[in-house]
């Protein structure tokens, strides 16, 4: 999937996501290929997407999207405070915001 396809499926996960929860707001932090691919550091294309954090309530939406929400044990090689350097996607979303 390259960027184009990343970004639509991430607007798609996101009109499910406010169909069934039009009140909330969720984020979702992208890692790995598909976070370099958003970031445009690399031009080339992934088969999954590498999600460590997002909502319990979205899991199984991300997961039949292709995106790998069983990253967690990844955590550990992360910096304590790697929220700080988060960097948020520029697209238009309604409830979820990814990074």
């Amino acid at each position: 999937m390259d960027i184009n396809s990343l970004k639509r499926r991430m607007l798609e996960l996101d009109e499910l996501a406010f169909s069934l929860y039009p009140e909330c707001n969720f984020e979702c932090v992208i890692v790995g290929g598909g976070a370099l691919i958003l970031l445009k550091v690399i031009p080339r294309a992934t088969l999954d997407v590498d999600v460590l954090e997002v909502s319990k309530n979205l899991e199984e939406l991300f997961n039949v999207f292709d995106f790998n929400t069983r990253v967690q044990s990844l955590i550990y090689c992360f910096p304590y405070n790697y929220q700080d350097r988060l960097q948020k996607i520029d697209i238009d979303t309604q409830v979820i915001k990814y990074y």
